[in-house]
């Protein structure tokens, strides 16, 4: 059938755009690429999980590690205990105010709000930068030079903000880099941003370990 009738018939039928609609058809996608990724390890919770990529993955090196949505720094706090080289180094990114736009249901604008309070750490190796990521990524990158083999842990939820760090970021990644993310669940959120990400930049790149939440997987881990 001509594209353009499919438009017309589509606008017929329905003539704004829904959601619930598009994380329906999107939901289709997510469970394919399960079906696509049955022999990677999986894991019951996310600290069993970083272990296996810290000591199975990495190899107790020292790494870059790069947290996206950082709250109130549970994450980066594990992450420290994990990788206790001297020469390894922890960015945080965060507004520290909640999410800049609705996510879904409960999780509306401001989510996730500490009232502008940065978590404090006693390690001199964590460097945390308050903000949007589009205000603060790109200065941050100007100064970057990698040390180590790089782990990027998003855990922005949003679909723009998800897409913009995997974006800006791209330049800077070589193969052995770790991209995990925290909420994969979402067909409309990190999901959406992983999959456009790769067909825009055609990214070879390889599902390595996962935790699980019912069928799908929600959080997921890649090597370049």
């Amino acid at each position: 059938m001509d594209i353009r009738k499919k438009q017309s018939i589509s606008l017929f039928f329905w003539r704004r755009y829904s959601a619930t609609v598009d994380r329906i058809n999107r939901n289709a996608i997510n469970k394919r690429f399960v079906t696509e990724n049955t022999d990677v390890p999986v894991f019951k919770d996310r600290s069993k999980h970083w272990e296996y990529l810290y000591h199975q993955i990495l190899h107790d090196v020292p790494i870059d590690y790069l947290e996206f949505g950082v709250f109130k720094g549970d994450s980066i706090r594990e992450w420290i205990s994990l990788s206790l080289s001297p020469d390894s180094r922890f960015y945080g990114f965060d507004t520290f105010t909640g999410l800049p736009e609705h996510w879904f249901k409960e999780f509306g604008k401001n989510a996730f709000d500490t009232q502008g309070k940065i978590p404090e750490f006693q390690d001199k190796r964590i460097k945390l930068f308050k903000g949007l990521f589009q205000d603060t990524l790109g200065d941050f990158l100007k100064g970057y030079n990698r040390n180590n083999t790089v782990l990027v842990h998003i855990d922005a939820d949003l679909y723009s903000s998800t897409l913009f760090v995997m974006a800006s970021l791209h330049p800077y990644l070589r193969k052995g880099d770790i991209l995990m993310f925290d909420d994969f669940l979402d067909p409309l959120g990190e999901f959406r941003a992983f999959n456009d990400y790769c067909h825009a930049f055609r990214v070879d790149i390889k599902m390595i370990s996962g935790v699980k939440y019912g069928k799908l997987f929600d959080k997921a881990a890649f090597i370049l």
